[in-house]
């Protein structure tokens, strides 16, 4: 019998009870089929604004930070840590907003949109467990938020 990679065991271990996975059928037999670890770069810089997007990334170990700048500022920051995922928005959007960044030692997995959408077809409330747009949409009606563009209300909806 061959053994799982501690790696992939890894991986496995974070995410088989996540939206992605949870009511895909027998998704046990085929996930390393769907999702393969995600090379980084020497500067360790995952994705950058205008980046056209290809994959959601999940998180294993380390943390990746996320930054979107307004105006040379500093307007968004997260820091995600194992068991999230990011990237979702650029997906939906045709290119990446924010600028990821990985910290040393930080290990990664992929999966492309082709297999994001099959997910998607497995669980229909995977696309709210992306987006939060309902959420999102509540945030909208705060007077306080409505001079923000809807892709703003979309990043602070992900974190709320």
């Amino acid at each position: 019998m061959a053994t799982i990679p501690d790696q992939d065991q890894a991986f496995w271990n974070l995410f088989k009870n996540s939206p992605l996975f949870t009511k895909w059928p027998n998704v046990h037999f085929q996930i390393f089929s769907l999702v393969a670890p995600a090379p980084l770069t020497t500067d360790r810089v995952v994705f950058r604004p205008g980046d056209r997007p290809n994959y959601l990334y999940l998180i294993v170990s380390g943390a990746v930070t996320q930054t979107i700048r307004r105006e040379d500022k500093i307007w968004f920051q997260q820091r995600l840590t194992p068991g999230q995922f990011f990237g979702q928005q650029g997906l939906f959007a045709s290119e990446y907003q924010a600028r990821a960044v990985a910290e040393p030692g930080t290990i990664l997995y992929h999966m492309s949109a082709a297999n994001l959408r099959i997910a998607m077809e497995y669980n229909p409330d995977l696309h709210e467990a992306l987006l939060h747009e309902k959420r999102a949409g509540r945030l909208r009606r705060i007077p306080l938020l409505r001079t923000l563009g809807d892709n703003e209300v979309r990043w602070l909806a992900q974190v709320i």
